[in-house]
């Protein structure tokens, strides 16, 4: 697939229609219920199906609790199952949204550094994340129910399928335009949309979302989610979730003073990109001091420290140093390696997964 080209003219306005969006897709409001209603009756008739009157859930995590539970009937969009048979219906009708679909796909590989398009899904991908997390938590059934349109989340899409129409001139049919202006109607007023077989779903919109615009550890600029003092994510069922730099943390993580944290959570922490944030938060040299580091050995970007584990143990960390960045990695390796060449070899022979607390 190729990517639709752009002149530095039509590039800089696509990326101040997403900036745009992006705002939309973070407006912190309640749903307009009526104009959401209105355009999913709209949509229902125009594809020749029965009615469905539609139940609002105050946050996704709400909907998908009364989906597990079983408190609606079938649904399709489960991840990796198949779309019911009305769902196809409207997707097949003149094949208009495959067709937008493929727009918006050649617009997703656009390679601009002062371009959002990279950061269109991180929302919507992060928040499928932490349902994931937040049911492994509550010891339900992880798998997650995509929503059948995501509201706010479809507000980048729609300002590059409104983009291609009206700046590049590319042809919509009557049903894409239809189409198109349902996912307006529902970008800007509400959160997720769920269809069942007996009713429809809707998701209010978060009442906080918190994103920057950052380089990733690839050197790219990116949108991420982060607040480095309270949550990014939070609904008015009470759902919240905390995140640096893109990477769900506990709490006490973001919320607790740099100056205060322990740097023993990294020994009791499973999650690399979690242990991560927390070196960065605390500071290298803070968590070097607390876990006593010794200094084994040296050579170039590469340092050999033993860290003590706190119960009586002490463990050699690979320091790593990424050159594009300036991002710090420690890698644990066996507690016989004594040097630097001894640990690479060991990493460029691995037959495990290595610890890596950041």
């Amino acid at each position: 697939m190729c990517a639709i080209r752009l002149s530095e003219d039509e590039g800089r306005l696509l990326c101040e229609r997403l900036a745009e969006a992006q705002g939309k897709e973070c407006a912190c409001v309640p749903a307009d219920r009526p104009v959401v209603e209105e355009a999913l009756n709209r949509l229902i008739r125009w594809a020749n199906l029965g009615p469905r009157p539609v139940r609002w859930c105050r946050s996704p995590l709400e909907a998908q609790r009364l989906l597990a539970e079983g408190g609606v009937d079938q649904i399709g969009g489960l991840l990796g199952a198949d779309l019911n048979r009305q769902y196809a219906t409207l997707l097949g009708m003149a094949g208009a949204v495959l067709r937008l679909n493929y727009i918006v796909r050649n617009f997703g590989v656009l390679e601009r550094e002062d371009s959002p398009v990279a950061g269109q899904r991180e929302l919507y991908q992060f928040t499928i994340t932490a349902l994931h997390r937040e049911l492994r938590k509550e010891r339900r059934e992880t798998q997650v129910y995509t929503p059948w349109m995501r509201g706010h989340n479809d507000a980048a899409r729609c300002a590059i399928l409104r983009f291609a129409r009206d700046v590049l001139g590319i042809a919509f049919d009557a049903q894409m335009d239809e189409w198109l202006e349902i996912f307006e109607q529902l970008s800007g007023a509400c959160g997720w949309i769920y269809w069942c077989e007996n009713e429809i779903i809707a998701c209010e919109r978060p009442t906080t979302v918190r994103m920057v615009m950052r380089r990733d550890d690839r050197g790219r600029m990116r949108a991420m989610v982060h607040d480095a003092h309270g949550p990014v994510l939070a609904y008015s069922d009470g759902w919240r979730v905390w995140a640096l730099n893109g990477v769900i943390v506990p709490q006490e993580v973001v919320e607790t003073p740099a100056d205060e944290l322990d740097a023993r959570l990294l020994l009791s922490e499973p999650n690399a990109e979690v242990r991560r944030e927390i070196v960065r938060k605390i500071g290298l040299d803070r968590v070097f001091e607390q876990l006593g580091a010794k200094t084994l050995d040296g050579s170039g970007d590469y340092e050999l420290v033993n860290l003590d584990m706190g119960d009586g143990r002490r463990r050699p960390y690979l320091k790593m140093v990424n050159p594009s960045t300036g991002q710090v990695h420690l890698e644990g390796v066996p507690p016989s390696v004594r040097t630097v060449a001894e640990a690479l070899a060991w990493r460029n022979d691995i037959h495990g997964v290595p610890e890596v607390l950041s």
